[in-house]
């Protein structure tokens, strides 16, 4: 007879999280780091940054014929945000067929905030995301994709989160339906997350051996355990992930 079976349901998660959460397989240390995260993580929310003392962040798109969902959603996000100006946007484009209307619109709401760069080549979302990174101008990054519509507060929350030997993967609010009326946790995804660019160079970026959907996120978050980063993630309600048609071979419906 199995054990699990006797195990009562509130110790199951506590002990899936001691044993089994993928990060253990990169070694039982993680722990360690995981339980001395936390703690600094909660000394750190007991102080709030003055608005004075805020730095500027730079959010990291990729694109391939995405104009409209990042004219949506992204360029609205960072016009919306508290502390607007403080905001950065690198866009790497991977040969769209309306690149230089995306780069016109964008230049034209953020002026010199926006840095873009555009290739005609085969789209693979690391490799462009490592491309956005490296022509970044600031310490602070959060990486994310064209359909996420971002918090008002993500500059603070960046400058909170991103910081000594911690990186933030929050989880996204995503849309379920055409409708954008139901919205579920999308626990799985690792794809949005905030760093420095000291901390993405040290783990050399997305591993661009993938070229097919999806993988480089995972690959990525399990190489921050292996150099000892705090990875934890928040549920961000406002974090919104818009519905869209299936991505040929991710296998989901948004």
């Amino acid at each position: 007879m199995s054990i699990k079976k006797h195990i009562p349901v509130f110790f199951k998660k506590p002990l899936w999280w001691l044993f089994k959460a993928p990060q253990r397989k990169v070694g039982f240390f993680t722990l360690g780091i995981e339980i001395k995260g936390h703690i600094q993580l909660f000394l750190d929310r007991l102080k709030s940054i003055d608005s004075s003392e805020l730095q500027p962040i730079t959010i990291c798109v990729s694109n391939k014929n995405r104009t409209e969902a990042l004219l949506k959603y992204v360029l609205p996000s960072i016009l919306q945000a508290n502390q607007s100006h403080l905001i950065n946007l690198s866009v790497y484009d991977a040969g769209s067929d309306d690149a230089n209307r995306l780069e016109q619109s964008l230049r034209e709401a953020l002026g010199s905030r926006l840095i873009f760069q555009s290739a005609n080549q085969p789209f693979a979302r690391g490799q462009a995301l490592n491309r956005a990174v490296a022509n970044s101008n600031t310490e602070l990054l959060f990486i994310t994709d064209a359909d996420i519509s971002t918090p008002k507060d993500i500059v603070r929350l960046v400058n909170t989160y991103a910081q000594r030997n911690r990186i933030w993967f929050p989880v996204c609010n995503a849309y379920t339906s055409p409708a954008e009326t139901l919205t579920a946790w999308y626990v799985e995804g690792k794809g949005l997350m905030a760093c420095t660019r000291t901390q993405f160079a040290t783990l050399k970026g997305y591993d661009e051996s993938f070229t097919s959907w999806g993988g480089e996120d995972t690959d990525l978050w399990m190489r921050c355990w292996s150099h000892k980063y705090f990875c934890f993630r928040t549920h961000e309600a406002q974090l919104l992930h818009h519905w869209h048609e299936a991505v040929a071979g991710s296998g989901k419906k948004w």
